[in-house]
């Protein structure tokens, strides 16, 4: 398990709620912010050439007092099968007493839909990785995996290229940024910009196009909460690698369909 306490400057995982509200009687509280979910349609999505990004949106309703708040929180995530995302573990800590809780996927091109948590699979590989398994009917662009020899050949001084979240413009961006440390399948990235927010928790970290870990935590000053310029990243562990070789096959076999579809 990954285990990056020993670290010594504190810091914070990037995917805090970022908006709670007051939902109301619960009978009225909107289907568009903590309300039933949406259907999938019978095909969404095809096509192996699509972008693997994936914005999540996870909602629910907790009480206080009798009065009822919604909460949202935002993550990234990629998808490394048809219907398999992979992200930071944090879904996976659902606390009891929570209604109406779901996950919301938003697409590069402004696609979306919603999915009650009984309608997905959560498979906790460990501290920093989970994968999600959408129902069967929906159908993405996926990610190439590295492979342990890739793990294994990364270096101090290293540019790896991450996926993050432009709040301003509302659009994936994928930036480079230098390793700082790598340490017990952790990796600590300079990020002298400020650019890693909250909500970008799950971005994909690449290296030669191949998906190789997400986005995890920023270092910040324990006294002010000021960041300090540096976050951690999630390699990805052996077991999330063997779990994922047959949904990377079905990946191999669907761009090789279609670029001989394209090239007819």
């Amino acid at each position: 398990m990954k285990n990056p306490s020993t670290l010594i400057i504190f810091f914070v995982c990037l995917s805090l709620s970022t908006s709670i509200s007051a939902c109301g009687p619960l009978a009225s509280a909107p289907d568009s912010i903590c309300g039933t979910s949406g259907s999938v349609p019978a095909t969404w999505g095809s096509g192996a050439s699509l972008s693997p990004r994936v914005r999540i949106a996870h909602t629910w309703i907790e009480h206080n007092d009798g009065t009822p708040y919604c909460l949202t929180e935002f993550a990234l995530g990629t998808t490394v099968g048809p219907n398999v995302i992979l992200t930071h573990n944090h879904f996976d800590l659902r606390p009891k007493g929570r209604e109406s809780e779901k996950m919301t996927f938003t697409t590069p091109a402004g696609r979306e839909f919603s999915l009650s948590m009984s309608d997905l699979t959560l498979h906790q590989i460990d501290a920093g990785t989970l994968i999600i398994y959408l129902p069967n009917n929906v159908s993405l662009g996926a990610a190439a995996l590295g492979d342990q020899t890739t793990l294994n050949q990364l270096e101090k001084g290293e540019w790896l290229q991450v996926d993050y979240w432009d709040e301003l413009n509302q659009r994936f961006v994928q930036g480079n940024f230098q390793i700082q440390r790598l340490e017990n399948g952790v990796a600590t990235l300079a990020d002298p910009h400020l650019v890693i927010r909250t909500g970008d928790s799950g971005g994909g970290i690449y290296v030669d196009g191949k998906l190789i870990g997400n986005t995890w935590a920023r270092y910040v000053d324990p006294t002010d909460g000021r960041p300090l310029g540096a976050f951690n990243i999630a390699l990805l562990p052996t077991a999330a690698m063997r779990l994922l070789q047959p949904q990377q096959a079905s990946v191999a076999a669907a761009f090789a369909a279609e670029t001989f579809t394209q090239g007819r």
